[in-house]
């Protein structure tokens, strides 16, 4: 009883460790017959007979002298539980379901050496499924070669396809008819190379039922031709449209029974081209003829809409007032021409190459419509255009605090291009600039910078001429000239000050038609007047290295005493 006990254990426990490579037989295969014609078969395996990996590899039948080359990490055989998989397709001769020959990774390719000598019109048909989703091969690609080294997939009227996860084994088939150089050809190869999953350590591809199938050499019109080209075809209206049919059996003339409006078929190549003129999905039928028959195929060819520009480019752009702006419409399916509704005053778009560009207008919010145009129609899009006003910035700052000297007095407080004051004067010797205490004037609270704390003002004394500002404005546009100024006295000082600039750097102009001068007789110190001169109308003024303003003195200037009194100047202006 002992002795029986032991020999269950060890039998259950040796077909635990096989089950993955034997399991119990599948029931027998339906016969699922490829269209081979009148072709015979010259090359069978259906890898029944597992006793050995020779044997399993070697052909079940060969006219030609069939043989499988295999690059993996090994084969064995696979034997497909019934409770878990279909029986396999394009079994031949009656035979029945057993082994299949499972190609395990890291795998590189199977290939079929099948000499077709005597043969032509050859047919290739494999039963083919991969052994998990995620450990398995998942794509196979087929070449062959007629000298018996150099492979190419031409000719072929599907390369790769997608395999299947066990049971759901799908039925390949290759036909050959067309390639001439594959007829009795003793180097004639077939490779099924594996990717997509042929690296790993485990799962494997499965193999099932590999047929070859072929004419005699001598037949002539012994088989009707069979259509093997796409049944699937995609075009657009207005484009051309070529589609080849290919079949088997050398056709000697070709047909199409609805062919959609605008192509046409070649009879005697097969080929259909044209340009089509509506849109929909039709249903053909193609026919290709030899002496022994009519070969037919159902064709679905889709006509789509022609496609129209679809704008890609953004839906929002941003813009600073004054400022240079671009803008490019960008789209899809080749545009002719662009258009633009509500472009504001300031921008203009070419309509050939969709660039919107110019002068950003005011600040505000603005609602444009973008149009992409080709031959089928024009795509749109919503623009909206935000502009903000310019921030100004301040170019150069005097607050006249640094009384140290003459030369430290009128330094610029800050300056971004290299600004300085200069005066000319009736009488140098007696007549002069300095400091002035302003810190009980009204300039304290008037146009002061950065957090500054009034201290001193420049005075011009008579008898006094002119005030020269030299303000490179290079970089930058929308100059404003401001300062405090008033008068020592109503009876000495001068009382009218006009103001001139220059933009070559010697000939000055007066600001007219804005104002030109101001009054200070209103304006005796410690009452300081804020005055502003704007250059924004005078594009000359921009980006001007040469750009000087001049403060000529009248009404006064030529006392013998009495000043003029100016602090806090400042130049302004915004970034080109």
């Amino acid at each position: 009883m002992r002795y029986v006990l032991s020999t269950i254990i060890l039998s259950l426990l040796f077909f635990s460790c096989i089950k993955d490579r034997v399991q119990a037989p599948a029931p027998p295969a339906p016969t699922v017959p490829v269209n081979v014609g009148s072709r015979i078969l010259i090359d069978y395996w259906n890898f029944n007979n597992d006793s050995t990996t020779a044997a399993l590899e070697a052909p079940t039948f060969t006219i030609g002298g069939g043989v499988l080359i295999i690059d993996a990490d090994s084969t064995d055989s696979y034997v497909p539980s019934p409770a878990l998989s279909t029986p396999t397709p394009n079994a031949r001769r009656n035979d029945t379901t057993g082994a299949l020959l499972r190609v395990r990774n890291p795998s590189t390719d199977l290939i079929i050496a099948a000499p077709t000598t005597g043969y032509k019109n050859v047919l290739i048909s494999y039963a083919v499924a991969t052994s998990s989703s995620t450990s398995g091969v998942l794509t196979d690609s087929v070449f062959y070669t007629t000298d018996g080294i150099h492979y190419t997939n031409a000719g072929l009227s599907t390369v790769t396809y997608s395999v299947p996860v066990d049971p759901a084994y799908t039925l390949e088939t290759f036909d050959l008819s067309s390639i001439t150089a594959a007829n009795n050809n003793a180097n004639f190869k077939f490779k099924i190379a594996f990717s997509n999953g042929n690296l790993g350590t485990k799962g494997n591809t499965r193999f099932d039922n590999i047929t070859i199938d072929a004419d005699s050499l001598n037949a002539t019109g012994s088989n009707p031709p069979v259509i093997s080209s796409s049944a699937t075809a995609n075009g657009i209206v207005g484009s051309a449209f070529t589609y080849n049919i290919i079949a088997s059996a050398t056709p000697s003339s070709y047909a199409v029974v609805n062919l959609p409006a605008g192509l046409n078929i070649n009879t005697a190549t097969g080929v259909i081209t044209g340009t089509p003129t509506t849109a929909g999905t039709f249903i053909d039928t193609l026919k290709a003829t030899n002496v022994s028959g009519t070969g037919v195929r159902i064709l679905t060819i889709t006509i789509a809409t022609p496609p129209v520009p679809v704008i890609s480019s953004s839906a929002t752009a941003n813009a600073t007032t004054g400022s240079a702006f671009t803008y490019t419409i960008t789209a899809s399916n080749t545009p002719t021409s662009f258009a633009i509704v509500n472009l504001p005053a300031g921008l203009s778009i070419n309509t050939t190459t969709g660039v919107i560009s110019g002068t950003a207008p005011a600040a505000g919010t603005y609602i444009d419509t973008v149009k992409a145009i080709n031959a089928y129609g024009t795509g749109k899009l919503v623009l909206t255009l935000t502009v903000t006003a310019a921030v100004p910035i301040l170019l150069d700052y005097w607050n006249f605090n640094n009384t140290a000297s003459l030369a430290t007095l009128i330094t610029p407080t800050s300056t971004i291009n290299g600004a300085s004051l200069s005066f000319d004067f009736i009488g140098a010797a007696t007549a002069s600039a300095a400091f002035y205490d302003s810190v009980l004037s009204t300039a304290a609270s008037q146009n002061e910078q950065n957090g500054d704390v009034d201290g001193n003002a420049l005075r011009v004394r008579n008898p006094s001429l002119d005030f020269i500002i030299t303000a490179p404005t290079t970089g930058y546009k929308n100059i404003v000239f401001s300062f405090d100024a008033d008068a020592s006295s109503a009876s000495k000082a001068a009382l009218i000050d006009s103001v001139y600039y220059t933009t070559d750097g010697s000939t000055y102009t007066s600001l007219a038609p804005a104002a030109t001068s101001f009054l200070l007789s209103s304006n005796i110190d410690p009452n300081y007047a804020l005055e502003s001169f704007d250059f924004s109308s005078i594009t000359a003024a921009n980006d001007n290295a040469n750009f000087k303003i001049k403060i000529v003195f009248t009404s006064g200037n030529t006392n013998s005493s009495g000043n003029d009194r100016f602090d806090n100047m400042t130049l302004f202006g915004v970034a080109k």
